[in-house]
């Protein structure tokens, strides 16, 4: 999969559904994070939701509506942020790093 660049992202966006409330809001923590670096579980409480479900599910989600918008079938998270590994012998989440091309369009657009 070619990456998108911050264009690409911009126009899908424009065109996207908007999320609203704590799912406005784990976007916005994550680009304003260190490194722009977040496990899930740490998004989540960035938002106050129980667990990392939710943030697997509506990143998966968002992965997918900008995907589409850009004729990119079934798009997955990897599309919006880099996925790392805990160094071994850690326990913890996958580390989740966002794309810049993805911040910048989310700057862009007014999301965050």
């Amino acid at each position: 999969m070619t990456l998108p660049s911050e264009s690409e992202f911009i126009a899908a966006l424009a065109i996207s559904r908007r999320p609203g409330g704590r799912q406005a809001g784990f976007p916005r923590a994550h680009s304003q994070a260190a490194g722009k670096e977040m496990t899930a579980s740490q998004l989540s409480d960035s938002v106050k939701y129980r667990d990392y479900r939710p943030i697997d599910l509506h990143y998966g989600q968002l992965a997918r509506n900008a995907g589409s918008a850009m004729g990119i079938q079934d798009a997955p998270l990897q599309l919006l942020v880099d996925v790392r590994v805990p160094a071994a012998g850690s326990r913890g989440d996958l580390i989740l790093i966002m794309r810049p091309e993805f911040e910048a369009a989310l700057k862009a657009a007014g999301w965050p």
